[in-house]
């Protein structure tokens, strides 16, 4: 077996890799790498595939930040591996050729995905649960969604209704960006560009809302096999979010999604964070642990 750098030669296989893994998900994919490199500063993509002849058997998202290898300062996607392949312990299987150049690459950590299968773990990897993340099972009909949310919310989001004009659609990108740069810190234009290509090739959608013909809020959802991830919730007046989300989880349930990740629980660092993660945490579902894994020298 062999190791090959990420390089648009084999990203093709490597989507396809991921797109077939029980355990992969959009965070695996070669677009999502480009764009943690394209958040800028100091980062370097040092994600690599084990190919058996010419066929990839495992594949590695490894991003590193400054000097750790993280994503955004948090555990980067788990590494997935054939699962027709053998077990972790001979010296010939992908997981010891993974297990030798992550060890070469320096110390890191990974972590599950809730719309995931998740990957195996021997015991050679520090494994426990980190936190949790909150997910809306979608094959319920809408009126046990409608059941499933705190109470109080039910009149906010009838409130947002009423003020507010919601709209769907891939074409609202450029005004999705505009309420970002606004309400939230701006990124590099690439990643606004990254994000509309995705809602414009059915990887995402957009639901916007609209007061007196400005657009003050917007919900940018990821779709993948069949699920769905709220990624981002900019608002530049209060009142709107509930119905945006809300409308949000409908129209994935309408995109024939499963289920919907809003989002981590029990993670906030600070008083904004818990009030974000309360916010998520009101329109029902259960949460589902996060499973983090340091590899760190003395492991590998």
């Amino acid at each position: 077996m062999r190791v090959e750098p990420l390089t648009p030669a084999i990203a093709p296989a490597w989507d396809a890799f991921v797109l077939a893994h029980p355990a992969g998900w959009f965070w695996h994919t070669t677009g999502w790498l480009r764009y943690g490199l394209a958040l800028g500063g100091d980062r370097e993509d040092l994600s690599f595939a084990v190919l058996d002849g010419d066929q990839i058997v495992a594949v590695c998202p490894l991003l590193r930040e400054g000097g750790r290898i993280a994503f955004e300062g948090e555990p980067g996607a788990w590494p997935l591996v054939d699962s027709s392949r053998a077990g972790w312990a001979s010296a010939t299987t992908p997981w010891a050729t993974l297990s030798s150049e992550i060890k070469r690459c320096g110390p890191a950590w990974f972590r599950s995905c809730p719309l995931a299968a998740p990957p195996p773990c021997d015991g050679s990897l520090a494994e426990a649960i980190g936190w949790q993340s909150r997910v809306i099972d979608l094959t319920q009909d809408v009126k046990a969604l409608h059941a499933g949310l705190r109470r109080s919310y039910k009149a906010l989001i009838n409130f947002g209704m009423r003020g507010f004009d919601l709209a769907v659609g891939s074409d609202l990108a450029s005004a999705y960006s505009n309420v970002h740069k606004q309400a939230l810190s701006s990124r590099p234009d690439e990643t606004y560009r990254m994000q509309a290509d995705w809602a414009r090739v059915g990887l995402a959608f957009l639901v916007g809302a609209m007061q007196r013909s400005r657009w003050v809020a917007f919900a940018y959802v990821f779709t993948y096999k069949g699920m769905a991830y709220y990624g981002s919730g900019p608002s530049l007046e209060r009142g709107a979010m509930h119905a945006v989300l809300w409308h949000a989880i409908l129209e994935a349930k309408a995109r024939g999604c499963s289920r919907i990740e809003l989002g981590w629980q029990g993670h906030a660092r600070d008083a904004k964070g818990r009030g974000v993660e309360r916010f998520k945490a009101g329109f029902g579902g259960e949460d589902v642990p996060i499973w983090v894994v340091l590899a760190s020298k003395e492991l590998l």
